[in-house]
């Protein structure tokens, strides 16, 4: 997981390297697999509970509810998959970031807590972006939201084991 050992490494052409590919590549993975994660367990509580609480569709809705956003798209368009998908590549890197730089390692715990603070910060996101909207999607806020942060702690876990399989 730390493949340049808490070094800057050097390219073939002498100038320092941040973050090598494969660091790139281990956090695309970890952001793609803790998001698979996370959607299959957000797409079971939509069916189990039959409420509108399919993150990708919400975000189409929001999408399509918005003033910033000059076109709309069907409720089941892949812009929602694509934008949940970035935002977990984006929680990835920082995870990422965390382990990195701090001394708190990767592991199925710290997968868990992380996966919480981050469903805790996807709460703050998900309440700016429905009071923006004007016409947002409706939901139950209250239920999106206690699903949104369990669902994270899946993410959490799934994100980790990418990094303890790299």
């Amino acid at each position: 997981f730390y493949p340049m050992n808490g070094k800057r490494s050097r390219s073939a052409a002498g100038t320092k390297k941040i973050i090598s590919m494969q660091t790139i590549s281990i956090i695309f993975l970890s952001g793609l697999c803790g998001t698979i994660v996370m959607t299959i367990f957000n797409y079971l509580v939509n069916k189990l509970t039959a409420q509108p609480l399919f993150v990708p569709h919400l975000l189409n809705g929001l999408i399509s509810g918005s003033r910033f956003i000059p076109f709309s798209v069907p409720q089941k368009h892949v812009a929602g998959y694509i934008a949940h998908l970035l935002v977990g590549i984006l929680f990835a890197l920082i995870f990422y970031l965390i382990f990195r730089f701090t001394a708190m390692s990767p592991g199925w715990l710290s997968g868990a807590i992380l996966g919480f603070l981050a469903g805790l910060a996807g709460i703050t996101g998900w309440k700016i972006l429905f009071t923006l909207n004007p016409n947002p999607p409706q939901t139950n806020l209250s239920k999106f939201f206690l699903q949104l942060v369990i669902a994270h702690v899946f993410f959490g876990i799934g994100v980790v084991a990418v990094y303890l399989i790299a």
